[in-house]
């Protein structure tokens, strides 16, 4: 049996992610720092589900037996609010990863694949030489550290990144949530500038994107999963018209003095390196998401 690491295994993505490989046959890992979070998967014999901070990832090898197939990294502090942007907070996840770099070394891991961020690539309006973004400085540092240490190392790498990721099982409060549930309530919205360049996807193709590049990416490359680059205007109509909302969409009205470069992305390499593409519809799965949203959140 294949056996993998899932840090941060109790999120959106992660815990998705758990139900995807346990479905697959593989044994788990789910690191969470919240057991109860676990709570619907726990009674599963292929999933053991270790409850620990970050900070002490440096002692996850006392809990792995095995030597590990795939180890997955999404855990991060500091991913919302105001930590977003607390360069302390974010520089400390730097710190705890590396510290984690030294256990995928001792407990054997075969491929390690960090979730990195878009935000590596925002960029200031007024010069497009600055990234303004702490949070993605920091991941993009991690990303760099941890390539280096698999090279020397012998450890396989791949980077895989997203911008936007919705659908079923998200609790979060990510900006696809807010759009959606304020939708549902026919609540107006103040958005960003209409012409920006943005991109949804759904969840199962995402984990799609993911198995993809656990099984064909190349060795150290950083692979962009997403749908399809558009308008964000064109991206929100959408979301409107399947929803059938009542909602006053004000573009420009939430002020952003940065954005996502996506002339810095290769949005094609994924589909190029490994076959993967999209097979989700997307005005169903935003349907799909509302039901979920209805009965769950609202």
């Amino acid at each position: 049996m294949r056996k993998v690491v899932i840090t941060g295994a109790s999120g959106f993505i992660g815990k998705s992610l758990c139900k995807r490989l346990l479905k697959e046959g593989f044994y788990v890992y789910a690191v969470v720092r919240n057991k109860m979070k676990m709570k619907d998967l726990i009674e599963n014999a292929s999933l053991k589900v270790i409850e620990l901070e970050l900070k002490d990832y440096v002692n996850l090898w006392k809990y792995i037996n095995n030597s590990i197939d795939y180890f997955f990294h999404l855990s991060w502090d500091g991913v919302y609010g105001e930590n977003f942007k607390n360069l302390n907070i974010q520089c400390m996840n730097i710190l705890n990863s590396v510290n984690l770099l030294n256990v995928i070394k001792k407990i054997n891991v075969d491929k390690f694949i960090f979730f990195t961020s878009s935000h590596i690539y925002r960029v200031s309006k007024e010069n497009t030489n600055i990234s303004t973004c702490t949070y993605g400085v920091c991941k993009f540092a991690f990303q760099n550290i941890a390539k280096n240490f698999c090279y020397i190392n012998n450890i396989s790498y791949n980077s895989i990144y997203f911008t936007n990721v919705f659908g079923v099982g998200d609790y979060s409060t990510r900006s696809t949530n807010t759009i959606l549930k304020k939708m549902i309530k026919d609540e107006d919205l103040k958005l960003i500038d209409k012409d920006v360049e943005y991109d949804w996807i759904y969840i199962d193709d995402a984990l799609n994107g993911i198995m993809s590049v656990v099984n064909s990416g190349r060795n150290f490359e950083d692979y962009y999963i997403g749908n399809k680059i558009r308008r964000f205007k064109d991206i929100i109509l959408d979301v409107k018209n399947a929803v059938g909302s009542n909602s006053k969409l004000l573009f420009g009205e939430y002020f952003e003095d940065s954005f996502i470069n996506y002339n810095k992305i290769d949005i094609t390499k994924v589909t190029k390196d490994t076959g993967f593409s999209v097979k989700t519809d997307f005005m169903e799965s935003i349907k799909l998401t509302e039901l979920w949203l209805k009965e769950k959140l609202i």
